[in-house]
């Protein structure tokens, strides 16, 4: 389906700029998926931060920008640096079998063990 067309593009794609203030989701996911490094600046708001959470729960953040400026560094530095640019592709392709990314059943434990944590806290705040 177009899914699958959408993802194959991918294949001609060295680096993947993320979007602000709304940063991917599905579009992140693709371009791992597909082994693809995503720059991301990260922000305050939820809709600023999803592609941070991804990379961070993946464990490849060295192209998560905390500024404007470190964006364009970033982003410049792996479109002309092919060897950084092809390991964090070689680290992206080797993490995301093991991840909870790839993995429902990791990730849904994963999510529940988050919410047992947020409601003994809340729990233990108000006792």
């Amino acid at each position: 389906g177009d899914d699958a067309a959408n993802r194959t593009r991918y294949a001609i794609v060295d680096i993947v700029l993320d979007t602000l203030p709304y940063t991917g989701g599905d579009t992140t996911a693709a371009a791992l998926d597909m082994g693809v490094p995503v720059v991301s600046r990260v922000g305050i708001r939820h809709a600023e931060r999803v592609t941070f959470s991804l990379l961070s729960h993946l464990g490849v953040t060295e192209t998560i920008a905390r500024s404007d400026e470190e964006y364009d560094a970033i982003a410049c530095a792996l479109a002309g640096d092919t060897t950084w640019r092809t390991h964090v592709a070689s680290e992206i392709t080797r993490k995301l079998p093991g991840s909870g990314l790839a993995d429902a059943g990791r990730y849904a434990r994963s999510l529940e063990d988050a919410y047992s944590r947020a409601l003994s806290h809340k729990i233990a705040k108000a006792t």
